[in-house]
């Protein structure tokens, strides 16, 4: 499942086959593209969307990326949103075993660039 959308077995079971390939990148990077992507939306979808992930994100947790984003410091809410996503993704590797078989460590911010280095490590 991916939210509320199920995925297509036979999709489903070749991702579970599929090799794993970790990206490394600075999280300054990463904090700018939340930013750039999500900065503009209304500050009630924004709220909406911290306070769904509430239980796993944790009441103090929640707290500070709520009073970020009241001052519309959005680097400091998606810092905090990336914890709790970094953690779920690792839930979610540490849960189907995946075998890491790649680690990127990029070497630009900009996707396309990322896309040629992972392209290359075939």
């Amino acid at each position: 499942m991916i939210g509320h959308v199920y995925l297509p077995d036979e999709f489903f079971h070749r991702l579970l086959a599929a090799p794993v390939v970790v990206l490394k990148q600075p999280l300054s990077w990463r904090v700018a593209r939340l930013v750039q992507q999500y900065g503009n939306y209304p500050t009630e979808e924004l709220v909406m969307a911290f306070t769904r992930i509430r239980k796993k994100l944790g009441g103090q947790h929640l707290k500070a990326a709520l009073m970020a984003l009241d001052q519309n410091d959005l680097a400091t809410a998606a810092r905090i949103g990336l914890v709790y996503y970094d953690k779920a993704y690792q839930h979610y590797n540490d849960r189907r075993n995946a075998r890491i078989t790649h680690e990127v460590i990029a070497n630009s911010p900009h996707p396309a660039d990322i896309a040629e280095q992972c392209l290359a490590l075939e």
